[in-house]
């Protein structure tokens, strides 16, 4: 009889190793052509199509498995019954982390390729699996916009309770705001209106070259999220430091990449056209 069981087990173990090379082989090579396909006018595409490939491989090997097992499994299911409270309160977390996924199958907050803000962590969403979903860090909150090279890593059930922004729309595009100081006694009299329209004039210039774009791109937003921003022109407001400076606060829709550099091009030119008081 026990020369029988091994006999069993050892068949199984050879389709069970059979079962998962014949598995992970069509794995790769539905991510080898998924690959190979040309470019996509969404670059998040093929992302989405190779992580839902390794999110149905694994549940293509975990009922695999259940099956091929599954006469083994009826010899100790009344010792997993009697140990099934234990086993649950030790699987909490592994249950709700299953439980946040499918929340995120039905609800579709975000995709692979979005850029989504949960809790205190921004940054583009590069992958999603049962367990928990992958970001590569971005700097959304020191208005930078660049990748810092971390990637985080959210259990997905953290979703249950996190409160999650979808930034995709400043993927692309992003009003980006700045403020320039000016020091009145720095400078020979500085009459705001016109320094105003100094600013306006300088970012004009800075953003010609994709206005036209920034435009389009700006009513596309409005008519998917149905409200009304500000728009493709600058604009700026002016008030005061605690210490009588003036302060200038120019807002900027310009593609996310360009922020920072705009952001540094404008001040330049604005400060360069400020007349210093001979000493």
């Amino acid at each position: 009889m026990l020369q029988q069981l091994l006999s069993l087990i050892d068949n199984k173990v050879i389709s069970t190793l059979v079962f998962l090379f014949v598995v992970f082989a069509l794995r790769w090579l539905v991510v080898y052509l998924l690959k190979k396909q040309p470019e996509q006018d969404d670059e998040g595409i093929t992302k989405r199509w190779i992580n839902a490939t390794s999110n149905v491989t694994w549940m293509v090997i975990f009922f695999g498995l259940l099956i091929i097992w599954l006469s083994e499994l009826r010899f100790i299911a009344l010792s997993i019954a009697a140990f099934g409270v234990a086993i649950v309160l030790a699987m909490k977390e592994f249950i709700m982390c299953l439980v946040g996924h499918v929340y995120l199958a039905i609800t579709s907050p975000f995709r692979v390729g979005d850029w989504i803000s949960a809790g205190n962590t921004s940054g583009e969403v590069i992958s999603n699996d049962w367990l928990s979903t992958y970001l590569l860090e971005v700097d959304v909150a020191g208005e930078t916009y660049d990748y810092t090279g971390k990637t985080v890593v959210i259990p997905n059930s953290q979703f249950l309770t996190l409160t999650v922004k979808n930034l995709n729309h400043v993927q692309r595009y992003v009003d980006h705001t700045f403020s320039l100081v000016c020091d009145p006694a720095k400078y020979q009299k500085i009459e705001v209106s016109k320094l105003c329209e100094l600013i306006l004039q300088q970012a004009r210039i800075c953003c010609e070259d994709f206005y036209e774009v920034a435009k389009r791109y700006n009513h596309l937003i409005e008519k998917r999220l149905g409200v009304t921003l500000q728009g493709a022109e600058a604009s700026v407001r002016v008030s005061t430091t605690e210490v009588g400076n003036y302060l200038f606060a120019i807002t900027l829709f310009c593609p996310t990449a360009q922020a920072t550099e705009i952001q540094q091009k404008l001040t330049l030119l604005v400060l360069e056209n400020l007349p210093l008081k001979v000493s």
